[in-house]
């Protein structure tokens, strides 16, 4: 029998479900998000192939009739690297309980929402194997992403330790900001010396709809900071807080993301086959409930 086919990158998943998991995929038709697409109809990114379940993607004339092709060959690998990075990040989560999926027997969020995961990312530091991956992944975002980068600061308390590691590998400085102002000594909510027009990344552990990491940013601007972007361990990828992000005009950048945990935790056995449609569902629309009877 076959050991595998070539496909389109949009069928890859497909053929998986039909196929196996062991059954390869090989998918041409690959370009960059920013991509000429030429004559071709059937394509996708390098990123959302492997999503899909390609095992090896074809990667041509974006290489090949590019201006600098070598340039343009890093980047793919580049972005292959980061594919991976979120799969192994996701695993980790996964494997020392950080995060944890119960589409049957929800959590319920502070905001009363009932949610089919809850994450702890704290639980990372006392995993130092898992602890080293996060971190060398954090410093990785941030010269990759932020080369300009001359400070971290950490949000108060989640971001607080992974800042501090993460600046220790890189050789800066840090700080944090905390959720109010103190109410004694000089009252700092900034800790750390910082000064006007220092080029900032901020460290944070969880992107879920945005709001406090984006209080982090104001307070940071406020005191003159130039805050380059984000740099964070998980995101939920909600339309919430992708929205406000973007309403802010601040980047985030994160080691790895819902889409890429489920697709995980299904591979793993961590869930169920229709597990996966209640999760989809929940992050597509949190406030809409009706996941839950899928």
């Amino acid at each position: 029998g076959l050991d595998g086919v070539v496909c389109s990158p949009l069928e890859a998943g497909m053929v998986k479900d039909n196929c196996g998991k062991s059954f390869i995929t090989v998918t041409p038709g690959v370009r960059f998000a920013d991509g000429e697409v030429g004559d071709q109809v059937r394509v996708t990114t390098p990123e959302k192939a492997k999503e899909i379940g390609s095992d090896y993607i074809v990667v041509g004339r974006p290489i090949t009739q590019a201006d600098d092709p070598v340039a343009a060959y890093r980047r793919c690998c580049k972005e292959d690297i980061m594919n991976i990075t979120k799969e192994l990040i996701a695993k980790d989560l996964l494997s020392i309980q950080a995060v944890f999926l119960k589409p049957d027997d929800p959590f319920t969020w502070a905001s009363g929402i009932k949610s089919p995961i809850y994450c702890d990312n704290r639980l990372t530091l006392s995993a130092p194997s898992v602890r080293k991956n996060v971190e060398d992944g954090l410093a990785e975002i941030v010269k990759e992403y932020y080369p300009d980068a001359e400070m971290l600061m950490g949000t108060s308390t989640a971001g607080i330790a992974h800042a501090a590691i993460t600046a220790t590998i890189l050789d800066m400085p840090m700080g944090y900001v905390r959720s109010g102002h103190k109410d004694h000594g000089r009252q700092n909510q900034i800790e750390g010396k910082i000064e006007k027009g220092t080029k900032v990344v901020v460290i944070e552990d969880l992107i879920s709809t945005g709001g406090s990491v984006i209080e982090v940013v104001d307070v940071l601007r406020e005191a003159g900071a130039e805050v380059l972007g984000i740099a964070s361990i998980f995101t939920y990828g909600l339309q919430k807080g992708i929205d406000r992000l973007a309403a802010a005009n601040v980047k985030n950048v994160s080691l790895s993301n819902a889409d890429v945990l489920v697709k995980v935790a299904a591979d793993e056995g961590y869930i169920k086959e229709n597990d996966i449609k209640k999760l989809n569902a929940f992050f597509a629309d949190t406030s809409d409930p009706s996941w839950m009877t899928l």
